[in-house]
Order: C-alpha cells, then structure tokens, then sequence
C-alpha cells in the first residue's frame, strides 16, 4: 500500500474520477495501491447502501452519515471522520489521508449511489447530539 507521501492524495484522486468520469479500472487499482482494505471497504459500503446525506430544510446544512462496521460515523467531506481509524492513521501518524467511510463519502456521491433523508432544521441538533453520543461509547 502506497502512502499519503508518495505523491498521491485524496484531492488527487477526486480529481482523476472527475475529469475521467467513471471509476475505471486503472483508477480503481490506484485507489487500492493506495489504501488497501479501505478502499475494499469504501466499496462495500456503497453497495450495501451504508451512505447517507442528511439535508436539513429551511436552512439546507448537511450531514454526511456512512453506517461503519460497529456504529455510525460523521463525515465532513474530504477532511474528518469521527472513527478512530481516522484519527489514529491520519490526525496522530499521517500515514494516509483518508478512512474508509471518508472513501466510502467520496465514491457514493460521486458515483450517486447515496440515500438522502430529508430532516427539519430542528432535528439537526438532536441528530447530531446522537451521534455525539455515539462517540462517546467509542
């Protein structure tokens, strides 16, 4: 498995499937040289439907919500996940720049394979003490 300094980041890639337009296989093989089994698991997330876009009406905030292994993890694009993978690997260790569920983000937006579940603005703060909670039991 590559890592974060040896060239290839996350925004790179992002990069590559939007100018490409498909997840090709080359592309697909360089997602994995970079991030191993988390790239494997990014892929099974999206296909077992385990991302979900929360918008919040009036005010259109957004959540990001991938459904992990263990509990539910929040995801702000591109920069922070709430599992310990996350905050271990890529805050602490700089080895890679992305956990599964950031992939797992990345892939079902682009690819459009994402549930969206539409919220009143007066739900975001119990959603998102929820989740808080559930961070906490990690």
């Amino acid at each position: 498995m590559l890592t974060k300094g040896e060239g290839i980041s996350i925004k790179g890639l992002k990069a590559r499937l939007h100018r490409e337009k498909r997840l090709t296989p080359e592309l697909r093989e360089k997602f994995r040289k970079v991030y191993g089994l988390r790239f494997e698991r990014a892929i099974k997330a999206v296909a077992q439907h385990n991302v979900y876009k929360y918008v919040f009406r009036p005010s259109g905030r957004v959540l990001w919500i991938v459904v992990g292994r263990q509990k539910d993890y929040l995801i702000y694009p591109d920069m922070y996940c709430s599992c310990s993978d996350f905050y271990l690997n890529s805050v602490v260790r700089k080895k890679v720049d992305a956990c599964y569920h950031i992939l797992a983000r990345i892939l079902a937006e682009f690819l459009g394979f994402y549930d969206v579940l539409y919220a009143s603005d007066d739900e975001y703060v119990s959603l998102f003490n929820e989740l808080g909670e559930v961070l906490k039991a990690d």
